[in-house]
Parts: structure tokens; sequence; C-alpha cells
């Protein structure tokens, strides 16, 4: 596996990107909030976290970049160790789905089974990255708790 570049010098771009992710979880709090929502998923929840989260390269570079060197090689190791056999690999990219939903139509169905696997970097059931966790796995906010009911429930709004 090659390792991500990561970047030494501050750049504007993950500074947006901390900025968007910062304003969706508020934004996603405050909803919730007004909506009288409970939302379950937080940082020690790991139900949902499995193999087949997408990210851009720009998340990836965020992610890697906030984390401590002695981090970055662990996490490495253990992407490489715990590598499953079976992941999702989308056939859209991001750009031609969100074609489809400002189009309002549906998108073609791709295979993504969350049995899987579950996330390669969790151990313990705890994310090390959760601070710097994808849009992905940000935006899977559940209304009911995964565990006792098998899967998330989404609130249309967040998605």
């Amino acid at each position: 596996m090659k390792p991500v570049p990561v970047m030494t010098e501050p750049d504007i771009r993950l500074e947006k990107l901390s900025a968007i992710y910062t304003a969706f979880d508020r934004a996603a709090a405050r909803l919730a909030d007004q909506a009288g929502l409970h939302l379950y998923c937080r940082r020690a929840c790991a139900v949902c976290c499995t193999c087949n989260v997408t990210l851009t390269g720009l998340e990836a570079v965020f992610l890697i970049s906030g984390l401590p060197e002695s981090d970055r090689r662990r996490i490495q190791r253990r992407l490489t160790v715990n590598r499953p056999d079976r992941f999702y690999k989308p056939v859209l990219s991001l750009n031609t789905f969100a074609r489809y939903c400002a189009e309002q139509r549906d998108a073609p169905e791709e295979e993504n089974r969350p049995d899987w696997g579950q996330c390669p970097l969790l151990g313990d059931n705890l994310c090390p990255v959760y601070p710097f966790r994808p849009f992905a796995c940000r935006a899977l906010l559940s209304t009911r708790c995964c565990e006792s009911h098998g899967h998330a429930s989404l609130p249309g709004i967040f998605l």
C-alpha cells in the first residue's frame, strides 16, 4: 500500500475542509435538537463502521495530517494487516452521484455489503482517527441504536 502524502506546511484546502466538517457537525446537532431527535452515533460506537467507506484524496490527506507520526505508522500497519478481501469500490464518482441527485434520478445500485467486514482502522471498537474521519463516516447519524436494531436509521434531512 502506497503511503498517503502528508502536508508539511499549512494548506488552505485542509483548513477549509476542517471548517466544513465543523459546520456540518454543528448543523447536524442543531437540526437534530430542533427536530427533537436523539443521535445515537458517538465516538465509541462502531456498529456501522464497515470497510466500505469512501473518501476523497483531500480527506485522506486531512486524516493523515491530523495524526502524530507514531499514529500514522501504526495506522498504516493496521491497514496493511487488516485489509479485507472484499470492500466497496464505487463505480460512480461523487460528481456523477451528485448529478443524479440534482436531477432527482435514482443512482444505479452498487454492491456494498456491511458483512464484508469492519473498518480496518478500528481497535476495541474505537476509531483512532475520529476527529479527522471522512464525511462518509461523519454523516452517518442514526436516530436509533444500531446495536439493538441491526442497522442505522438516518433522517432524510441528513441524507
